[in-house]
């Protein structure tokens, strides 16, 4: 090859990884190998280092280098966390970078390992991980491959699941965010960053995230759909992405925040306390309206509405009724939704007040909130309207304990 000629370029086989530059940790490993200084965030190295303890090894992750001062502020701690929380090292901003919900977050059941005694894949993969009805468990080797069966996945009856030794694992991929005015947070980079749970409390509460922009639908499984009734259908969500008109909803730059916080078990029989464990809650961190209302906006623009087109706000009930801002907004006519026109049936109002005296929530109060008598509320269809109200109802409830 002459100096002259191009290199070449591309390698096949190659492969690729996850550009993840830090992992997002709720305890960090004693020198025995169990968890400690739980209750707090640890932003760790990514990579893994296998490391002895005692009489077995494990891959361990190190404190992140470049996160050195928050680690130490999560070590100051202490053990216990304090009665108020764990502070500003219990708080993680970060935005969300893929437009679909399954390159962001995932979940499934996995047991890393078998009953005693059931040997384990030498390349440290779960020994088991399937998603309640089908699942790919360690079959052996044979030769130099690992072997995996397919089977049916039992879920809760499994008697792995019984004995313990199978738990949910959620991973969620993001970008981290930090507050700039902040001269604490000013001093962290805004790596990607990767989550990693087994807690079901955690879980449900990362699906109720994705519930919340996309909906139920969205966040279950297809075998799951498909058995549906008509009365689960019922209680699913719509999602805010629906209600505001936007198909396809794009998740890229989706702003939240996660807390993580204690909580206390049940106690055993002839035990005086419940053991107290940590749960990670998320939110979407701003206004998911309007966050959601920008995408719709520049897809508009895009279609050839007017440059300056602006939306109704949504600080107003029946936000859709745009007839309602005819004199604050620009709206070309092709793009006006279809006007409000369903009203809920008699014995339908009637339903929702007996769910309403059911709930002990004030009548009087639920219509106050929606802006007037439920009987006389107009709606795209009278799902949405029996949605508004029972959300109402729930909101206004006294809440127990």
């Amino acid at each position: 090859m002459r100096r002259s000629d191009p290199a070449p370029q591309g390698l096949v086989g190659a492969g690729s990884r996850q550009a993840i530059g830090v992992q997002l940790n709720t305890a960090i490993k004693s020198e025995r190998g169990v968890p400690i200084y739980k209750g707090r965030y640890w932003l760790m190295s990514h990579t893994t280092e296998s490391k002895n303890f005692g009489k077995y090894s494990s891959p361990t992750r190190s404190p992140h280098a470049a996160f050195a001062v928050w680690n130490e502020a999560a070590k100051a701690l202490g053990n216990e966390v304090p009665p108020g929380g764990a502070g500003r090292v219990g708080i993680i901003r970060g935005n969300l970078l893929w437009a679909r919900m399954r390159d962001s977050a995932r979940w499934s059941r996995v047991a890393q390992k078998g009953q005693a005694g059931t040997p384990a894949p030498p390349s440290r993969r779960p020994w088991c991980e399937g998603d309640g009805r089908v699942a790919k468990r360690f079959a052996g080797m044979r030769g130099d491959d690992e072997q995996f069966d397919v089977i049916a996945c039992p879920n809760e009856d499994c008697p792995i699941a019984l004995a313990r030794l199978c738990k949910p694992a959620a991973h969620l991929l993001f970008r981290l965010r930090w507050n700039e005015s902040d001269l604490w947070q000013a001093q962290f980079q805004s790596m990607i960053c990767e989550f990693k749970t087994g807690s079901w409390g955690t879980l449900a509460n990362l699906r109720g995230l994705f519930e919340l922009v996309l909906g139920t639908e969205a966040i279950l499984t297809p075998e799951e759909v498909a058995i549906s009734t008509a009365e689960d259908r019922e209680r699913w969500k719509p999602g805010l992405a629906a209600e505001f008109g936007i198909t396809e909803p794009s998740l890229v730059g989706l702003p939240f925040v996660m807390v993580i916080g204690a909580r206390t078990s049940p106690p055993k029989p002839g035990e005086a306390h419940g053991s107290r464990y940590y749960v990670s809650s998320f939110s979407f961190d701003g206004d998911p309206a309007e966050w959601l209302l920008s995408q719709r906006r520049t897809r508009l623009e895009l279609q050839g509405a007017p440059e300056r087109l602006m939306l109704p706000s949504v600080q107003e009930p029946f936000f859709e009724q745009v007839e309602r801002h005819d004199s604050r907004v620009e709206i070309l006519p092709d793009y006006v939704e279809a006007p409000a026109e369903s009203l809920l049936a008699p014995e339908e109002v009637a339903e929702l007040r007996r769910l309403c005296g059911e709930l002990g929530a004030s009548w009087d109060a639920v219509e106050e909130r929606l802006g007037g008598p439920v009987a006389e509320m107009l709606g795209p269809s009278r799902d949405s309207l029996r949605r508004r109200v029972r959300d109402a109802i729930e909101a206004l409830a006294p809440q127990e304990g």
